[in-house]
């Protein structure tokens, strides 16, 4: 009977010894998970940031775009108007 006393205590230790290491264990990984989940957040925001500074970057270069279109046509206007000038120049030479 004694030893069989012995063998429960000696399992009962084990058993409580196996559970502190698995309580342990369950708080690492729990750390774990909250230091990806952290992680995580860091990159989605960087992503938010960087589609925000993307839409950014092409609303400006629509801006560009159109700018230069409204240059082109003023420059197309001005080479009109230089050759309509030539031709009426023209008229006036001796």
């Amino acid at each position: 009977m004694e030893e069989a006393t012995r063998s429960i205590a000696q399992l009962s230790e084990e058993v409580t010894v196996i559970s502190r290491e698995n309580e342990e264990r369950t708080r690492k990984v729990i750390r774990m998970a909250e230091e990806v989940h952290e992680s995580l957040s860091h990159v989605a925001s960087i992503s938010e940031e960087n589609a925000a500074s993307a839409e950014e970057v092409a609303a400006s270069s629509e801006e560009q775009n159109a700018a230069l279109q409204e240059a082109h046509g003023a420059v197309q206007e001005v080479v009109a108007l230089a050759q309509r000038l030539e031709e009426n120049l023209g008229r006036f030479r001796i």
